[in-house]
């Protein structure tokens, strides 16, 4: 495991540095590209998270758990204990929350044959 440590840390440094380089070349080459990528890099976020609050404020409740399980995977965190915990004890068909969460436990495909 050591090695894919090591792999991991060049890749960001080999990332970090052609971002950097691409940078300065941007800069002294064409100063209005520097411009436009700043302004997309405040606005894009913007945007996401203006959507993102949209979706959260005024959708259903199985769209607002799908968007924070995504918001989840993006920053590489657990599902919480009590989601998991809910999907396996509703009592109805939620095909797409077991393909979320995994297949059924071997009790449940008993109690439904």
């Amino acid at each position: 495991m050591p090695d894919q440590a090591q792999r991991t840390g060049w890749a960001k440094l080999c990332a970090g540095l052609v971002i950097a380089a691409f940078e300065f070349v941007s800069d002294c080459l064409h100063p209005e590209i520097t411009e436009i990528l700043v302004i997309a890099g405040v606005t894009i976020p913007l945007i996401m998270m203006a959507a993102l609050l949209a979706i959260i404020t005024r959708s259903d409740e199985q769209t607002c758990e799908r968007v924070f399980r995504l918001l989840r995977w993006t920053v590489n965190r657990p599902e919480p204990p009590g989601t998991q915990a809910t999907a396996a004890d509703s009592g109805g068909d939620n095909g797409d929350i077991r393909l979320l969460t995994g297949p059924p436990a071997p009790a449940a495909r008993q109690g439904k044959a």
